[in-house]
């Protein structure tokens, strides 16, 4: 159970998120706008040609839930993150690293997104014939790694763009800080 301390640092958590996503919403909105058309190209391109050839988009989103493409997809895309979770972002004035927040929980979301996938994918590549996966199961597991992989990617945008504007901040506050110690006027 929570105690007072355990509870105050919860709700302060939940209040810096909500404050991180006012602020930085609509540009890890427009990032992740990108991630979709980009990464997600195959999947809509390919429903696109399907309708034009007047097949089912239905069967054909089935089919590639079911054949691992979308795990593929997601662990690609969220893999390339823990670029952005692990690098420097400066040094505050006593001199600590200002590294990326949450970047312990992401790393292991992306961790946990990579190796289901990497499994899942095992399982249907085996050739002895000794493991099989249904197709309707395969299908809800992709649906759920590919939301998870989402989720992960548009906190990871919305993370970074604080991080960014925060270091933007520290340099602009160094800078007026030269200015007036060393500047003209």
């Amino acid at each position: 159970m929570l105690g007072t301390k355990g509870l105050s640092y919860l709700f302060a958590t939940i209040l810096n998120i909500k404050n991180t996503i006012l602020r930085n919403g609509k540009s890890a909105l427009g990032e992740f706008s990108y991630f979709v058309f980009l990464s997600l190209m195959p999947v809509w391109l390919g429903a696109l040609i399907q309708y034009l050839y007047g097949r089912s988009i239905g069967s054909y989103l089935f089919g590639y839930l079911s054949s691992g493409q979308a795990l593929l997809i997601s662990s690609t895309a969220v893999g390339p993150l823990l670029y952005f979770l692990t690098r420097e972002y400066g040094k505050t004035a006593d001199g600590a690293t200002r590294r990326f927040p949450y970047s312990s929980a992401l790393s292991l979301s992306i961790i946990i997104t990579c190796m289901v996938s990497a499994c899942v994918l095992g399982v249907i590549d085996d050739s002895s014939g000794g493991a099989t996966v249904l197709p309707s199961s395969l299908s809800a597991v992709s649906i759920v790694v590919a939301i998870a992989a989402t989720f992960v990617w548009f906190a990871v945008a919305l993370l970074k763009n604080d991080v960014e504007q925060g270091s933007a901040k520290i340099m602009r506050q160094d800078e007026e800080d030269f200015v007036k110690d060393y500047g003209g006027n």
